[in-house]
């Protein structure tokens, strides 16, 4: 399985480096998209120059979210469409 988990590091900005590692085939992808529903989430992203899509499904909610830096904010991904078209940039 490919990606970036938890028993790669106790760092969310080390585990999405890992991950980008493991897919990239030693050549950075042109646009990395981080799903996450903390702060932390979007600033692991962001310390990996990634796209922070924030989904307000945990204890944050959007307004938070969105203060924090997310490019993005959703409340939920029940709108497939919606959170494809962020995604896909």
């Amino acid at each position: 399985m490919l990606g970036g988990f938890g028993e790669d590091s106790e760092s969310r900005d080390a585990v999405i480096a890992t991950a980008i590692e493991r897919m990239s085939n030693g050549r950075r992808p042109e646009r990395v998209v981080v799903i996450g529903d903390t702060p932390h989430d979007v600033t692991a992203a962001r310390a990996n120059g990634a796209f922070a899509l924030a989904v307000a499904t945990g204890r944050n909610d959007a307004a938070e979210l969105a203060a924090c830096g997310a490019d993005a904010v959703l409340a939920d991904l029940s709108g497939t469409a919606a959170a494809l078209r962020i995604i896909q940039g």
